[in-house]
């Protein structure tokens, strides 16, 4: 059995001193000019542990260093060296199309907490029940309908609230976008996440561009004390490769049962 780490640029001999799953050596498997970085595994199924998917990560970062990679799934598993050249060849042109894309950039992912006094106030009062709201009008007699009037009240002044929250953290989002996404090549983001979490990016940077980058996100956080900056990274470009495999038809049922060559994030 074959493990897939990742699809890279022909760029001479792997990294010395890395091993990946069970410790097996990696190596090359060669389609003019691109390559499967690889190795040997005893069996198609491989235990999803935290040993197993640091080596799977290490090796695509050591690898990065020479050379473009388009990292793999987790487990992609083929049934032998055929197999592997066979989905090379017959996706060569999207390989490479990804590889140019990616050539010469590294992943940084950006978390955005954001510290906002209203969420508390919002989720509180959306908590609270008619039976636990009183100020009424006075010239409402029944107290069923008197708590009912005073919860769609508080309600509508909840939906005020985060309706107002959300365009000041829109202001934030906009003013880190016009600050990091300029510097990106690419970038994709979720905003809103939760209500401590403003803002959860992953930018596609050019190598030489790094500093630059990190630079402005340290200015970014010394001017937004309501926010707090997390990055991490260079990591492979898991979030901006889209390979899409197609594989023969021998070889398919490989395909099936192992998962396919596209990133996991």
């Amino acid at each position: 059995m074959i493990y897939i780490y990742g699809i890279a640029e022909n760029g001479g001999a792997l990294p010395a001193g890395v091993t990946g799953i069970d410790d097996a050596p990696p190596y090359l498997l060669d389609d003019a000019d691109i390559s499967a970085i690889v190795s040997t595994v005893p069996s198609q199924r491989i235990p999803l542990s935290e040993s197993n998917m640091w080596r799977h990560e290490k090796l695509i970062e050591c690898c990065m260093d020479g050379r473009a990679v388009l990292p793999a799934c987790y487990g992609t598993v083929l049934d032998d060296a055929p197999a592997v050249l066979a989905v090379l060849a017959t996706n060569h042109a999207d390989f490479a199309s990804n590889l140019k894309c990616v050539r010469g950039k590294v992943e940084l992912s950006v978390r955005v907490l954001w510290e906002d006094a209203s969420a508390a106030v919002a989720t509180q009062t959306l908590s609270a029940t008619p039976e636990t709201l009183s100020a009424t009008p006075e010239n409402v007699a029944d107290d069923k309908t008197r708590h009912g009037l005073a919860y769609m009240m508080a309600r509508l002044q909840t939906d005020r609230e985060q309706r107002a929250r959300r365009q000041r953290g829109q202001i934030y989002v906009d003013q880190i976008d016009a600050t990091l996404a300029k510097i990106a090549v690419l970038h994709t983001q979720k905003t809103f996440v939760t209500p401590g979490l403003l803002l959860t990016a992953a930018y596609l940077v050019e190598r030489e561009h790094l500093a630059h980058f990190r630079a402005a996100l340290e200015t970014l956080a010394a001017t937004q004390p309501n926010l707090r900056f997390l990055c991490t990274g260079p990591w492979p470009p898991y979030s901006f490769v889209t390979v899409k495999i197609r594989l023969p038809e021998s070889h398919s049922r490989s395909l099936k049962d192992s998962g396919s060559v596209t990133p996991a994030h």
